[in-house]
């Protein structure tokens, strides 16, 4: 909306907004058994990166991201439109579980804002998991009884008015 927001502290007070995984790949206020989603990483052609926060000056900051979304190895998960105007500032998380059949993967939450048809990129994390060929662990997650990690990404710092209809 194009105004400038003075706070005293950052973040400032604020009521924790969060979202659950859903069917059909959505994004809902209230936990529910949400289906498996599955894809397959090519390493022949590895998932690119368009935007954020980036040194070169052809692909960093807001950038449209509906080629990256429509990749079979990039999933997407996508609230209903907000209702009303909603303020996010802070730095988002992400907590989710993860099988894989690789000794080692990477993760990479983004949090976007769809106006329209399109989907612009707000702030992302990545997050290593497993054993490398240095023979460091890297990922802080807990293996779950089931076999799966419990994994937490921590998202870059944000502020951003996600208007009605978004």
């Amino acid at each position: 909306t194009r105004q400038w927001l003075e706070l005293d502290s950052f973040p400032p007070p604020a009521t924790k907004l969060t979202f659950y995984l859903g069917a059909e790949e959505s994004l809902v206020k209230d936990p529910q058994d949400a289906p498996e989603a599955d894809y397959v990483f090519d390493p022949m052609a590895p998932t690119p990166v368009i935007g954020g926060a980036s040194f070169h000056p052809r692909n960093c900051g807001r950038m449209e991201q509906r080629a990256l979304e429509s990749r079979k190895d990039v999933l997407v998960f996508t609230t209903e439109a907000f209702t009303e105007d909603c303020l996010i500032i802070g730095s988002p998380k992400a907590e989710f579980h993860v099988k894989s059949e690789l000794e080692h993967f990477d993760i990479v939450i983004r949090l976007c804002v769809v106006q329209g048809s399109r989907s612009y990129n707000v702030c992302d994390g990545m997050s290593r998991q497993g054993k490398y060929a240095d023979g460091q662990v890297y990922g802080a997650s807990l293996r779950q009884e089931d076999g799966s990690l419990r994994v937490h990404v921590a998202l870059g710092h944000c502020a951003l008015r996600v208007c009605r209809g978004e």
